[in-house]
Formats: C-alpha cells, structure tokens, sequence
C-alpha cells in the first residue's frame, strides 16, 4: 500500500482541527466532568499541529514566522508562572 501523500495528511489533520471546537461547544455542559480528557485532546491537537508544520513545511519565512508566533507567546505566558 502506498503511503498517504502529504496533501492527504494535511487535509486529515485539518478535519481533525476543525472539529475539535465543535466538539467542545456540542459538550459545553459536560466539561467539567470531562475536564482532563478535555485537556489532553487539545495538548496532543497542538503537538500534532507543530510536528506536521515542522515536518512539511519549507522552512522559509512562513515558517520562521510560525516559529516566532511560538516562542513569542510561550515568552509571553512564562512569567505567569512566577505569579
């Protein structure tokens, strides 16, 4: 069997990203019953997000610009917790 193409994960991937918020919002009242799987859904949504970015993109300047979108928020939420 061939493996998928990258336009094929891609389109995947975004499906999956797609749906998450409407998955919570169709959920809102059981969240706090559900709260930790809630929680682990999004971290593993980002990481996938991130590994696809880093693995298939040309690392050019949307990259580099995606890179700083990154760095810069996880500045940004670091003194939060020395609060």
């Amino acid at each position: 069997m061939p493996a998928p193409s990258r336009d094929h994960l891609e389109r995947d991937v975004a499906a999956d990203q797609y749906a998450l918020p409407a998955d919570c919002s169709a959920g809102a009242q059981t969240v706090p019953d559900s709260l930790p799987q809630f929680c682990h859904t999004v971290r593993m949504a980002c990481h996938l997000f991130q590994g696809i970015t880093e693995v298939t993109m040309s690392h050019n300047e949307a990259w580099h610009f995606s890179r700083l979108g990154t760095v810069l928020e996880r500045a940004d939420k670091t003194p939060a917790f020395w609060t």
